[in-house]
C-alpha cells in the first residue's frame, strides 16, 4: 500500500507499507504505517462518528511511522504488537532514533456471548512504551488541523521513557451507538526532574434517525 499526501504545496509520505499474509496465525506489516495503539486512531477517517478525531486521540496517539507490526484477529477479536521508530519524513537528527513498543487488543463481547446477536459490545485496551531521544510533547489542534492548539504541554526535556495506556468501549444496539476512550500518559524523567502525568478522554453518542445500525468490523 502506498499513500502520499500532496496538500499544502508539499509532498509527504503517509502509509507506505508491505504486508505478508502467508501465515495462518497473523499478518506481518513492514514500512511507514500507523501503530495499532488507539481505537479511534485506527478507524478510517471515512468511518468516524464525527468529522474529526478527538483531541485526546490526536494528543496521545501517533500517525504513520517506520516499523514492524504483527496483526492477528477474527470476526470478533483483534491483537496487534509492533516496534516503531520515527516517521519516514522526519529530518531531525535528534529524534530519528526513537523506539516505541505498541500493543493493542480488542473483543466484541456481545458476539462471543451470543453469536446470533446483531448487538455490539466492543472492549479495547492498549499500551505504548516510548523511548524518546529528544523532547516529548502532547498537543492537538481543533477541527481539521487549522488554528491554534487547544491542547499543548510544551516541549518536555530530560525524559527517560513514556508509558501511555488506553482503554475503550464501543456499543451498537439498533440505531443507537456509543464510543468512548480514556488515555493516561506517565512521563518518567531523569533524576532531579519531576515526573509528569497527563490524561484525557472522549465520549460520543449517535442515533441514526432512519433506523439503520452503524457497521462494525
Amino acid at each position: 500500500k502506498t499513500e502520499v499526501d500532496f496538500g499544502g504545496e508539499a509532498v509527504s509520505l503517509k502509509e507506505v507499507s508491505l504486508t505478508y499474509s502467508g501465515l495462518d496465525v497473523a499478518d506481518i506489516k513492514v514500512g511507514n504505517h500507523k501503530p495499532s495503539f488507539g481505537m479511534e486512531n485506527n478507524i478510517s477517517s471515512n468511518d468516524l462518528m464525527l468529522i474529526e478525531r478527538s483531541a485526546p486521540t490526536n494528543a496521545f496517539t501517533r500517525g504513520e511511522e517506520l516499523g514492524v507490526n504483527v496483526l492477528s484477529g477474527g470476526d470478533n477479536w483483534f491483537l496487534g504488537a509492533g516496534v516503531f521508530s520515527e516517521d519516514a519524513g522526519n529530518r531531525s537528527t535528534g529524534d530519528d532514533e526513537d523506539i516505541t513498543y505498541d500493543f493493542r487488543g480488542s473483543v466484541n463481547l456481545a458476539s462471543l456471548l451470543d453469536p446470533a446477536t446483531d448487538h455490539v459490545l466492543h472492549l479495547d485496551a492498549g499500551y505504548s512504551h516510548r523511548n524518546p531521544t529528544g523532547t516529548v510533547r502532547f498537543r492537538a489542534r481543533p477541527g481539521t488541523g487549522d488554528g491554534s492548539r487547544t491542547v499543548d504541554t510544551g516541549a518536555i526535556a530530560s525524559v527517560e521513557d513514556v508509558d501511555v495506556y488506553s482503554v475503550g468501549v464501543g456499543a451498537v444496539v439498533g440505531p443507537f451507538s456509543l464510543q468512548s476512550e480514556y488515555f493516561s500518559a506517565d512521563v518518567n524523567r531523569d533524576s532531579g526532574n519531576a515526573d509528569a502525568d497527563f490524561d484525557g478522554y472522549y465520549a460520543q453518542v449517535g442515533y441514526i434517525l432512519t433506523g439503520e445500525s452503524r457497521p462494525y468490523n
